[in-house]
């Protein structure tokens, strides 16, 4: 024996979709990883040798929440909750006459608490091309912000190294968040 249960909306408490249906097998769900956004760097920034520098992600790709601010280079967190928070950031000696030694990426929350640190440390064979990446969950409060920071150590402190924007159409530095739970 089986029960079929038919509805095209089914609602929370305070009467709000949850689930909803165009009756033809398609459901929505509401609220499913919000708070989000997604931003990118779309031109180099030059940041100066073995100084920790935000990162200045200009392109908001989206912002369900409208908290990314393209002045401060922050978002700041609408909804307290565990957040799933990424970013990665490419960086160069801009002529190749320098190598990179050292590459720092840090998430940080409000006044520079840091929260999560990728490393490269390569002082014995530098190169010229590093990318790093942060994933990272952690629990956040409303009016949290969040941001990126970079160090870049290049060889006889010559160039001072760039962080890469997009190239050719690709998101080569991006920093984003979703919201996951309470």
């Amino acid at each position: 024996m089986s029960s079929i249960l038919k509805v095209n909306t089914i609602q929370d408490g305070g009467g709000n979709a949850i689930i909803t249906s165009d009756g033809s097998g398609n459901f929505t769900t509401q609220n499913i990883l919000t708070p989000s956004f997604f931003t990118t760097l779309t031109s180099n920034q030059t940041i100066s040798d073995e100084t920790y520098t935000t990162l200045q992600f200009n392109n908001v790709v989206f912002d369900t929440n409208s908290g990314y601010s393209t002045s401060t280079y922050k978002y700041t967190i609408p909804v307290a909750g565990k957040y799933c928070i990424y970013s990665t950031a490419r960086a160069n000696s801009p002529n190749n006459s320098d190598g990179l030694e050292r590459y720092y990426l840090r998430l940080l929350k409000n006044s520079d608490v840091e929260i999560a640190e990728v490393y490269y440390d390569q002082r014995n064979n530098p190169g010229f091309l590093f990318s790093n990446t942060i994933v990272d969950i952690h629990n956040l409060s409303a009016s949290d912000t969040i941001y990126i920071k970079a160090f870049v150590d290049v060889t006889n402190g010559g160039d001072n190294p760039q962080i890469n924007g997009t190239t050719a159409g690709k998101s080569i530095t991006s920093f984003g968040a979703y919201r996951i739970g309470s």
